[in-house]
């Protein structure tokens, strides 16, 4: 079963403490946290092994002044996705 620590996070950063309680932080301050493809992918592969690794909680939060602006709409124009592609992803 692949552990936690074996994800290559590069947008969020983890750690899970002995009560089984995650702290997930977004890691993008120089782009305001916007979500990129990149990041719903790390988002998604982590959410789906938090509940088989012992995660009982989860705390959300970022890096810098700004929590998250949302969706990152330097790349979703720059790919040309539809809004139906990018829930895809």
């Amino acid at each position: 079963m692949q552990a936690i620590d074996d994800l290559d996070l590069k947008n969020l950063a983890v750690e899970v403490d002995d009560a089984g309680i995650a702290t997930v932080s977004l890691n993008r301050p120089a782009k305001r946290n916007a979500l990129d493809a990149a990041t719903v992918e790390e988002m998604v592969a982590l959410f789906s092994l938090m509940p088989r690794a012992g995660v009982r909680a989860v705390i959300l939060r970022a890096e810098g002044p700004h929590f998250c602006a949302g969706l990152d709409l330097v790349e979703h124009h720059r790919e040309d996705r539809s809004p139906a592609e990018f829930m895809h992803i």
